[in-house]
This record gives structure tokens, sequence and C-alpha cells, in this order.
């Protein structure tokens, strides 16, 4: 298997990386206590969002990056409209696993791919 075969095959497959982008529904002219956790909602899951993409850059080669950046960016426009409270938490929730997931296998990859000895024939 040649060096780049073996960069493009993930040893460590990413789960859906769920981000979700929430719409707010309410006229921006409306404050209720409605309006505003919707707001919050929103401002968390681009937060998350933001962060997802950004940890994908630490990843040691350029093709698990762009696994994880588009695999964010689908996630994010498939439950782009979702507007159920319980449903956005617990995708936020799972979106915030697989941020810890990310960095950990960055973590992990990182210190594999910088040891010589890691793609060695025998």
């Amino acid at each position: 298997m040649g060096a780049r075969a073996r960069e493009s095959a993930a040893p460590f497959v990413i789960s859906a990386l769920v981000v979700l982008f929430v719409r707010a529904g309410l006229s921006s002219t409306r404050h209720s206590s409605r309006a505003r956790a919707s707001m919050s909602d929103r401002a968390k899951v681009l937060s998350l969002f933001r962060k997802l993409y950004r940890a994908a850059r630490s990843l040691p080669t350029s093709n698990r990056v762009g696994f994880v950046r588009a695999k964010v960016r689908a996630e994010y426009e498939t439950h782009r409209g979702e507007s159920d409270a319980a449903r956005i938490a617990a995708l936020r929730l799972y979106g915030e696993t697989q941020l810890d997931n990310v960095l950990a296998q960055a973590s992990h990859l990182t210190s594999v791919f910088s040891d010589p000895r890691a793609h060695a024939r025998a």
C-alpha cells in the first residue's frame, strides 16, 4: 500500500459529526424569552460548528482535514431547519462529543505520523 493510500485510509472512522443550524423562526423585532433562547441556541450551535471546523486543522493530513470539514458542513446542512428544542440539545451534545473525538484523534495521529518508524516496512 502506497503512502498516499495509507494517508487516505482513515483508520479511525469519524462517526457522523452532527452540527446543526437552528433557525430563530421569529422576527428579530420580537424579544420574547423564546426568541432569546433560540438566539442563544443558534449562537451555541454556530460556536460548535466553528470549533469543529478549526479542530479539523489539527489533523495530520490534508485528506483527513478535508473529510472532517466536508462531514461537518454536510451535517450542518442536513439539520439546518431543526426546531425541536430537545432534539437540538441532543444533537449539540453529540456534536460536542464528536469535537472531543476529533481532538483526540488529532493528538494520536499526529504522534503516530511524527514517529519515523510508524510506516516502516519490516
